[in-house]
């Protein structure tokens, strides 16, 4: 989770800022609900895989959420 969530807000936000300034604060916001909605939620339902219970992973994703 370290390397894919990995500063977004304080990093990533300044370089774009510099880059796009226009849309800076459009991709922040697009970044953001990808990493809250997507990317969190599957790197906890493979730390529950991780742990050898074995559910569909239908049934990993839900209990995670």
């Amino acid at each position: 989770m370290g390397m894919s969530c990995a500063n977004s807000g304080f990093v990533g936000y300044p370089i774009v800022l510099l880059t796009f300034a226009p849309v800076a604060g459009l991709v922040l916001a697009l970044n953001m609900i990808i990493e809250n909605v997507l990317v969190i939620p599957l790197m906890l339902a493979l730390a529950e895989r991780g742990r050898g219970e074995r559910l569909s992973w239908g049934r990993m994703v839900a209990d995670t959420l």
